[in-house]
């Protein structure tokens, strides 16, 4: 699925995992075991076909179009591309809380016990290291890339966690554990007290949904202290799931759609206000095409739509320009490789 969506670009998580596994464990022999031949047959003769029949119907030039917008420049975009050191920071955020524990994590690969145990944390530390260090090296950054990172770090901290939960001596990896556990819990307490304190000054409209919310980090904080002093660590798993989905839910449900609308470029706004001849603050919003298409048609608006980005192309854009009541959207759908050329 890698490959068909992203070409060969997809063979770069198995290929960074494996070879330095055997390279370090020095068992390259184990590729001839692997049948490489017949399962690079299959895996050709099933991207070939998915691509020529692409290529059949979208044409060779809106193709690799298509390859270099989509492939190429974000190896080697035409700009200064995003620091080298953003994955890291992104991961630290987006594995949070889990990624309070990744110093108890680093003592843990450090003082590993046993040839399965290392051999177990090898396969993933090479899953990791290695592809973070490639991406990192990339100009474009964005946060779907390295999703394939994440299972293999919740692998490390559970293992992490394994040893942590039987091993009864003091250890330094015991201590650095219990300190990512009270660092949490101080945290939520911390957050739920203070954003309470500054929705009621900032946003006392809101009180009730952030007060909710306040509420539910400081229980969680306070419960997850209450057990960790009684030593029954495994109640932080239950409690922290329960205040990570409180605040999934308030965050889609409330304070994205109120206050994180994503706005257009300034760039871009003022050169559409300035054809438009208005000065309203422009949105974008990130829906299927067609959704939109039936639903402005549906409530009679008669709104011309701008489609583009690098899995578009002008035959999508003829196919839903078709409604789902059986005619044409009148005010047009119009295809733009770019968001300027919307503007010519």
């Amino acid at each position: 699925m890698a490959c068909l969506t992203k070409g060969v670009s997809g063979l770069i998580f198995p290929v960074l995992t494996i070879l330095p596994y055997l390279l370090l464990r020095r068992d390259l022999r184990a590729l001839r075991k692997m049948e490489l031949l017949p399962g690079a047959l299959i895996f050709v003769l099933l991207a070939l076909s998915w691509y020529l029949y692409a290529y059949y119907q979208i044409g060779v030039s809106d193709a690799q179009n298509i390859f270099m917008k989509d492939i190429w420049h974000k190896v080697l975009p035409k700009e200064p591309g995003s620091p080298f050191y953003q994955y890291a920071v992104q991961l630290f955020a987006h594995f949070f809380p889990w990624s309070l524990f990744l110093p108890a994590l680093a003592i843990y690969i450090g003082t590993k016990k046993g040839k399965g145990e290392r051999e177990r944390s090898l396969f993933l530390l090479c899953w990791v290291i290695a592809n973070l260090f490639f991406f990192s090296l990339l100009g474009a950054k964005r946060n779907e890339y390295i999703l394939p990172l994440y299972p293999a770090l919740a692998m490390l901290t559970a293992q992490t966690w394994e040893r942590f939960l039987t091993d009864k001596k003091d250890s330094l990896l015991k201590k650095m554990t219990l300190g990512g556990i009270y660092v949490f819990a101080f945290s939520a307490i911390g957050a739920g007290l203070f954003g309470a304190v500054f929705s009621l000054i900032e946003y006392p409209e809101d009180l009730l949904w952030n007060g909710l919310f306040g509420l539910l980090l400081v229980i969680g904080g306070v419960t997850i202290l209450f057990f960790a002093k009684r030593r029954q660590y495994v109640a932080f798993f239950p409690v922290t799931a329960i205040v990570v989905m409180g605040f999934i839910y308030t965050f889609t449900s409330h304070i994205a759609p109120t206050y994180l609308k994503y706005t257009t470029p300034n760039e871009f706004c003022a050169k559409v206000a300035e054809r438009v001849q208005s000065a309203d603050e422009l949105i974008s919003f990130r829906c299927r095409d067609e959704f939109i298409i039936n639903e402005l048609d549906r409530r009679g608006l008669s709104f011309p739509v701008l489609i583009g980005g690098a899995a578009i192309n002008p035959r999508f854009g003829k196919r839903i320009l078709l409604t789902e009541a059986g005619h044409y959207y009148e005010p047009g759908v119009f295809y733009c490789k770019d968001a300027f050329e919307g503007l010519s």
